[in-house]
């Protein structure tokens, strides 16, 4: 007698680390302070302990994470004239922070930045070097060999998953995100199907080189904008793992199968999804620090651009250190 084939409900998230609270921004930001503890990163990280240097990271971390909540802590007094100059020290502190424990080393002092001016504010860009904190950050992903790439406020805006409904609100007809929302549909017999969006008009032939990082993995279906795959894991864990291992949750628990992908319309990697914040951070930070003036139209109320900005700001306040906090647990965490 064959078995019913029926679709398997749910959002196939992890969650096993989801911390509820009223005030997700808070609590995210509650625990990040946690790890300024050195008794708590002593005794609850314990992933390089056997390493003999083990307590010098330690101290370098826990001091770090302390300057990140104190840079954050600071926003409060700013607006967008000087808010991306505290945000950014502050991200960088806590990536060095973390960076440190994963990698059981000192990163190197510099950002592995620098500022390159534009011909308008969202062609100004970052540089990246061979040398830094940033490129320590890209080599413990295993990207390497991308120095001397030029990323635009553009480029990171248009990958930021969190604001991609906002950034497409912003250009309008001109330009949409790359961001792309995939629905999951998995059955009990294994299949697996990703639902790319229908305004998509050339995927059918160009989603191999548009998606590179899922094209060993899943095949295209014979109508429409799916792909597919059967994994023979008929079950809500199953799925979810390997979803975790090809596709960008949301940020947020929910209970609906969406996910995303990043859209590769360049000859450049896609690069992790913290990078696109850190970059758009240290591109502002400069500009506040050595070339103020032109932060006094998009500070404007009326600045549809100074908007999106913001949105950005309150974005990336929220999400970076629950990316820092994921990287670092090495699991999905969830506020």
């Amino acid at each position: 007698m064959n078995k019913l084939n029926l679709q398997i409900i749910g959002s196939f998230q992890i969650k096993r680390f989801t911390f509820r609270s009223e005030n997700p921004l808070e609590e995210v930001w509650a625990r990040i302070s946690q790890l300024g503890s050195p008794e708590f990163m002593l005794y609850k990280i314990h992933r390089n302990s056997k390493n003999n240097n083990w307590n010098s990271f330690v101290k370098y971390s826990v001091i770090r994470v302390r300057q990140a909540c104190e840079f954050r802590k600071s926003l409060q007094q700013t607006t967008l004239l000087t808010a991306p100059l505290p945000l950014y020290y502050s991200f960088l502190n806590l990536t060095r922070s973390i960076l440190s424990l994963n990698s059981a080393s000192i990163p190197t002092p510099s950002h592995g930045l620098t500022f390159k001016k534009g011909n308008n504010f969202l062609d100004n860009a970052a540089l990246l070097l061979e040398k830094g904190t940033f490129v320590d950050y890209l080599n413990s992903m295993n990207i390497n060999s991308i120095s001397n790439k030029i990323f635009t406020l553009n480029d990171c805006l248009s990958r930021i998953i969190e604001i991609n409904y906002d950034y497409t609100l912003f250009c309008g007809t001109n330009q949409s995100s790359l961001v792309i929302q995939i629905e999951v549909e998995a059955m009990t017999n294994g299949d697996v199907s990703l639902i790319f969006p229908a305004h998509l008009t050339n995927f059918r032939s160009n989603w191999q080189q548009e998606f590179p990082s899922i094209s060993k993995t899943y095949h295209l279906k014979p109508e429409g904008n799916v792909l597919y795959c059967n994994f023979l894991t008929p079950d809500i864990k199953g799925v979810s793992n390997i979803l975790h291992h090809t596709l960008e949750t949301d940020l947020i628990s929910r209970d609906t199968p969406i996910w995303y992908l990043i859209r590769q319309v360049t000859s450049d990697p896609i690069l992790p999804r913290p990078a696109y914040y850190f970059i758009s951070l240290f591109i502002l930070s400069n500009i506040v620090r050595y070339q103020p003036e032109l932060m006094l139209e998009i500070s404007n109320p009326d600045s549809q651009l100074g908007w999106l900005l913001i949105r950005l700001l309150k974005v990336a306040e929220r999400f970076y250190p629950q990316l820092m906090l994921s990287w670092l647990y090495d699991h999905p965490v969830y506020f």
